[in-house]
């Protein structure tokens, strides 16, 4: 009886030692994955020195992960707008229309925005000693989800 007794709860630790490591290996799984990424990102960005190139750098990088239609940046500062839009004609020109009045909006919050046509746009703030920067990535029809915000 003890000796069945021992080894149900030996089954048991074993089960719940598995589902642990289980988990742990999920953890480390994905935060690897996302290493990959950000090394890869990296690899892209070390040979480009103008932020233009680097906006059009991040936006290709990032498409296969976050669908969108258009990323910007404006430096404050220094009064400057880098536009990478995919989006051609008619629409494209709507498309950096939304973007500009968000980049232009003077309310200094990062929060999401939606157009009439149906643009969604989320706005970061960065600021840095030297810079007050604003990046906004736009998509058609869908907000960013939390997935998507935390790989951006």
């Amino acid at each position: 009886m003890k000796m069945s007794l021992a080894a149900s709860m030996s089954n048991t630790l074993s089960s719940e030692s598995i589902d642990q490591v289980m988990v742990e290996l999920d953890h480390f799984r994905r935060q690897t994955e996302r290493l990959d990424l950000m090394n890869k990102l990296h690899g892209r960005m070390a040979g480009v020195l103008d932020v233009s190139a680097m906006i059009e750098t991040y936006s290709v990088w990032l498409m296969p992960h976050v669908e969108h239609e258009l990323i910007g940046y404006q430096n404050q500062v220094r009064a400057k707008k880098h536009l990478f839009c995919s989006g051609h004609g008619p629409r494209r020109r709507s498309i950096i229309a939304f973007a500009e009045e968000v980049l232009n909006n003077s309310d200094n919050e990062a929060k999401a925005y939606v157009s009439e046509e149906g643009h969604c746009a989320h706005k970061w703030l960065m600021e840095t000693a030297e810079d007050a920067g604003i990046l906004i990535i736009l998509k058609d029809e869908n907000a960013l989800s939390d997935t998507e915000i935390d790989l951006i």
